[in-house]
């Protein structure tokens, strides 16, 4: 999956050319994708990976997701010992902030935590982030340009989890010449 990442994820983002502090959160995020990649390797241990991703030219939007069918992010964090929560949701926000890693205590491994930390920090700004996993549902979303989380739990669970990625790329932030040179048909990577 990293070389698709690598040779089609980006090589298809580069081909449009985003404002400065867009292509500079395009540039920050690569790394912390490829963290949530190994994060299934890790963690969930999943015989199977999705990735998708599309650019919207007339929605101003870039969008992908990964999913996965391994163990959840809140098996993950109740077997580690970590926190003890009574909804879903609240352990994928728990993995969602700054230091929390369960890497040592499963693995005896180096500690991790900064792959959703970082994603969230960067979509608080330049988009949208979600994240399904088991019943927990958890979505970062902009409400009149502020930062807003939404959670909630499902009755029926996911059996892995997916975590969707939208960048929305508003007038400010994109340059009107990005479009013209793709025309206006979107891509799928």
């Amino acid at each position: 999956i990293s070389k698709y990442i690598e040779d089609i994820l980006i090589q298809k983002i580069s081909e449009v050319s985003f404002s400065d502090s867009v292509a500079n959160s395009l540039e920050k995020i690569s790394p912390a994708i490829f963290e949530l990649v190994d994060n299934i390797n890790t963690h969930a241990q999943s015989p199977l990976v999705i990735f998708a991703g599309q650019y919207y030219p007339k929605k101003n939007r870039i969008t992908f997701a990964i999913a996965d069918i391994g163990k959840s992010i809140p098996f993950i964090i109740k077997s580690a010992g970590k926190v003890n929560y009574d909804n879903d949701f609240d352990f994928i926000d728990w993995a969602t902030k700054q230091g929390t890693t369960t890497k040592l205590e499963l693995l005896n491994q180096t500690p991790g935590g900064l792959g959703l930390f970082v994603v969230k920090e960067i979509m608080s700004s330049q988009g949208e982030l979600a994240i399904l996993s088991n019943k927990g549902f958890w979505k970062l979303h902009q409400s009149d340009n502020i930062p807003k989380v939404t959670k909630k739990d499902f009755t029926v669970p996911f059996p892995g989890t997916a975590i969707q990625v939208t960048f929305l790329l508003n007038n400010k932030s994109t340059e009107t010449k990005s479009f013209n040179s793709l025309g206006d048909n979107s891509f799928l990577f």
